[in-house]
């Protein structure tokens, strides 16, 4: 990331820089329906709200809509992604290298990412995973008095500042705390105990008892893209090829031909949702698919908690080595 350049700019200059972006690009942000804040398209910068309670439902069904033809997306449209909290940004970045073999989604250098201060809850761990700390972003803005503080770390975010004749200050830059000061998980450690899953078995099978299997969970996880191919006939005798999101959690999910099921019990499909989020991902990018935004635990019926899960893990496996 670039070297920061912060500007104070009052409410009226950030509806002109949304203004700008709008008429630009196909422009997505925090907007209130109905009293609750969810991510959609906008038109106008009123529609969009900031500093604000997380939206439920992350911008992955805007990346990837439902129902999405795969043989015909525009991965070349120029969208702005507004108001992503810092957990989110890195769950984007994250979502793209996890697409990047594929035409699926918009290419990097086609999104523009305004980020904005968030409103941590007592649902969200990102100190725990080290996700608080600021991700890569074009522009991003943050709550400074009466007015709002602005940062550019890109040629992107420079470029429409200048355009909206913003002028930038060399003011070195307070960005404001993200999170509690807490000991972060140990990622060495973490995978090495979820990857011995029999060691762990009975421990495995006591959270699965109190699990729905509902899949909630991955409905709202910013990196949870399991998705199915359904093939869409016509009357012109031709098919799409649609994607539909799903969940590991689904017990169709893991089953092959003649319904043979890969993993047949509910312990096998949350085992798996660690282990993948955990080792795999780890494994795969060196990084874990969590970022600790909480979403899943607000959203688990059962009321099972990610974070204290992991905790409880941990704990259980430090007090065998002692």
């Amino acid at each position: 990331m670039e070297a920061f350049i912060e500007t104070i700019i009052t409410k009226f200059q950030l509806d002109h820089i949304l203004s700008n972006v709008i008429a630009e690009r196909e422009t997505y942000s925090n907007l209130l329906d109905d009293g609750k804040v969810i991510f959609g398209k906008i038109l106008k910068p009123s529609q969009a709200v900031f500093f604000k309670k997380k939206t439920v439902i992350p911008f992955k069904n805007i990346l990837l809509p439902e129902g999405q033809d795969a043989e015909k997306f525009d991965n070349d449209k120029k969208i702005a992604l507004v108001g992503l909290s810092n957990c989110d940004i890195w769950a984007l970045h994250s979502f793209l290298k996890e697409f990047a073999h594929t035409d699926l989604l918009p290419k990097r250098e086609n999104i523009l990412i305004i980020g904005a201060q968030c409103k941590p809850d007592r649902y969200c761990f990102c100190e725990k995973l080290g996700t608080n700390k600021f991700a890569p972003f074009d522009l991003f803005i943050q709550e400074e008095g009466n007015n709002i503080a602005i940062f550019s770390s890109t040629k992107s975010g420079d470029a429409i500042l200048k355009i909206t004749e913003i002028k930038q200050t060399k003011k070195k830059p307070i960005l404001n705390a993200i999170g509690e000061k807490t000991s972060k998980f140990d990622p060495l450690s973490l995978e090495n105990i979820i990857n011995n899953r029999a060691k762990n078995e009975e421990f495995w099978q006591g959270i699965a008892d109190n699990c729905f299997g509902c899949g909630a969970c991955t409905a709202v996880c910013p990196l949870c893209f399991c998705t199915r191919q359904e093939f869409e006939n016509n009357l012109a005798c031709k098919s799409s090829q649609c994607l539909k999101w799903d969940s590991c959690f689904a017990k169709r999910f893991s089953e092959v031909q003649n319904h043979y099921d890969l993993r047949p019990e509910n312990v096998d499909r949350l085992y798996n949702w660690y282990h993948h989020k955990f080792v795999r991902a780890k494994f795969k990018h060196d990084q874990f698919l969590c970022t600790g935004c909480g979403r899943c635990i607000e959203a688990c019926p059962a009321n099972l908690n990610i974070k204290n899960i992991l905790e409880a893990l941990i704990n259980k496996n430090e007090d065998k080595k002692e």
